[in-house]
């Protein structure tokens, strides 16, 4: 009985520090967000910013996969005997709704962050392929200009007679 009561508060801090990576991925997507929205995208900031979301989720995975492990544990023992956990539950089902806010936060964030780099990547594009065109424009110009015999002299037009 111990035991599993062991596993309960297991259980409700398992959840508590997914809360608390979650809240870290917030911050991140937030810091994402103004990566995103300068002038200038910066590469290296964005590149670092998705290698530390990249390893808060690797500890998410972690977390979901020993709580469900321990939840298999516990599973009988919390259904048959609700009254004596019922403030471990509550405690839990508190903690998942606010993990469920939070992911669905996270998800909006995600979102509008793709849009606005795919945004970004299309404007960096358009300059790419502007500066193509001026300098093929240019280079046309300059061998237009060189295959030109000989420079027309300038003439003048009396327009009185």
């Amino acid at each position: 009985m111990d035991n599993n009561n062991n596993y309960v508060n297991i259980l409700v801090d398992s959840l508590q520090k997914k809360m608390e990576i979650l809240s870290e991925i917030i911050e991140l997507n937030e810091q994402q967000k103004e990566i995103i929205t300068k002038e200038k995208l910066d590469m290296d900031k964005l590149d670092e910013n998705m290698r530390d979301k990249s390893e808060l989720i690797s500890r998410l995975n972690m977390l979901d996969d020993g709580f469900q492990s321990v939840f298999d544990r516990v599973k009988d023992e919390l259904t048959t005997n609700k009254d004596k956990y019922q403030e471990e539950i509550i405690r839990m089902q508190n903690c998942i709704k606010k993990i469920t806010e939070q992911s669905m936060n996270i998800q909006v964030e995600e979102q509008r962050n793709k849009v606005a780099l795919e945004k970004q990547f299309k404007n960096t594009r358009d300059g790419i392929k502007k500066a193509r065109m001026s300098s093929r424009m240019a280079s046309d110009y300059y061998k237009g200009m060189t295959g030109m015999k000989a420079p027309v002299e300038p003439q003048f037009l009396d327009s009185k007679k």
